[in-house]
């Protein structure tokens, strides 16, 4: 699915809002990332689409972590189809957090985990000091880019989330 499709309409919280103001969360298997050029915007931006949604997320440094952290950098960051063959077909989650902040204002925004932080929150007694998962690879930091050296697997993987691994969890028309 190309951005065009989607009528430029990236997916927004209101998108996940719930009759009754909760918001919902859902699984999600991604499909692919595209890369946007604006002519306001000093950096391209990138897009994780979704299998079966219409609207695509747009990548901040924050969700972009997060699909480093879980599935590794791709292994050529300026190549959109290397990138989005690196993600196709990881299963992530798809939440409103109320605390994301924007011009120094609590907006609350779109955020992603991955099967280390939905395991970080099903298995609380084998989280270490830092808020990792023991055993569990670090961080690496910075956009698609990696200037740390590769890291040897994780002795033990995290457990892979199970479908229900959050309450709530929704198939929703986004």
């Amino acid at each position: 699915m190309g951005f065009g499709q989607t009528g430029g309409k990236p997916l927004a919280k209101e998108d996940l809002q719930r009759a009754d103001g909760t918001y919902a969360r859902a699984w999600c298997v991604i499909s692919g990332v595209a890369v946007k050029v604006y002519d306001d915007e000093p950096e391209p931006v990138y897009f994780l689409y979704m299998e079966g949604k219409e609207k695509p997320i747009r990548l901040n440094a924050t969700n972009t972590r997060c699909l480093i952290e879980n599935f590794g950098a791709p292994p050529d960051p300026d190549d959109i189809k290397s990138v989005g063959d690196h993600y196709r077909g990881n299963k992530i989650m798809v939440y409103v957090d109320p605390t994301v902040e924007f011009g120094g204002k609590m907006m609350g925004g779109i955020r992603i985990h991955g099967p280390k932080e939905v395991a970080i929150y099903k298995n609380p007694n084998k989280v270490d000091g830092n808020g990792q998962l023991k055993g569990a690879a670090a961080p690496k930091a910075g956009g698609f880019v990696s200037d740390s050296k590769p890291q040897e697997p994780a002795e033990e993987e995290p457990p892979m989330p199970e479908e229900n691994a959050f309450e709530g969890a929704d198939d929703i028309p986004f």
